[in-house]
C-alpha cells in the first residue's frame, strides 16, 4: 500500500500545534489526578503499532503517526483524533534524521515502553511528561532505496 498522506506542509504545523498545545494543556499541573490519560492501551508489555508518518521533526526527534495496525486490542495509549494518531518517538536519534519531506509517508514500528528520567529530559525538557512513550524500532527505508 503506498497511500501517502499530502496534505501541505502549513497544514501538517497547525496539526502539530495544536496537537502539541492540548497534551500541554491535558498534562498540566492543573489537571485531576490521572486526567491526561485520557485514552491507554492495556498497558502490557508487548504493546506496538505500526505507523504511517505524517509529519516529523528531526529536531526534536518526533513524529506525528497514523495508526495503521495494532499488536492489542483497545485504544492506543495517548492516542488522539479517535483513536488514529499518536506521537512517536526517536530514542536512537538516527531514525529520524532527514527532512520532513523525505520521512512524510514512511513507515514505522513503535513499542510501548515506561518514560525514564533520560526519555523525559530528551523529549519533554519542560515537565508533564507521559508514563509511557511510543519509541519507535523500526522505519521503512524510503521506496527508492528499497524498491516495490
Amino acid at each position: 500500500m503506498t497511500d501517502v498522506i499530502g496534505m501541505s506542509p502549513e497544514f501538517n504545523e497547525q496539526v502539530k500545534r495544536t496537537v502539541r498545545e492540548t497534551l500541554r494543556r491535558s498534562r498540566g499541573p492543573e489537571r485531576t489526578a490521572g486526567r491526561w490519560h485520557k485514552k491507554g492501551g492495556s498497558g502490557g508489555d508487548h504493546n506496538a503499532i505500526l505507523f504511517q508518518i505524517v509529519s516529523a521533526d528531526s529536531t526534536t526527534r518526533e513524529a506525528i503517526g497514523q495508526i495503521e495496525a495494532r499488536t492489542f486490542t483497545g485504544p492506543a495509549y495517548d492516542s488522539f483524533l479517535d483513536d488514529t494518531v499518536v506521537y512517536v518517538y526517536d530514542r536512537m536519534g538516527c531514525l529520524f534524521n532527514e527532512p520532513n519531506v523525505d520521512l512524510t509517508g514512511r513507515w514505522g514500528r513503535a513499542e510501548l515502553f515506561l518514560m525514564n528520567s533520560m526519555m523525559e529530559a530528551m523529549f519533554f525538557p519542560e515537565g508533564y511528561p507521559p508514563e509511557k512513550i511510543w519509541i519507535v524500532t523500526a522505519l521503512c527505508c524510503p521506496q527508492t532505496s528499497c524498491g516495490s
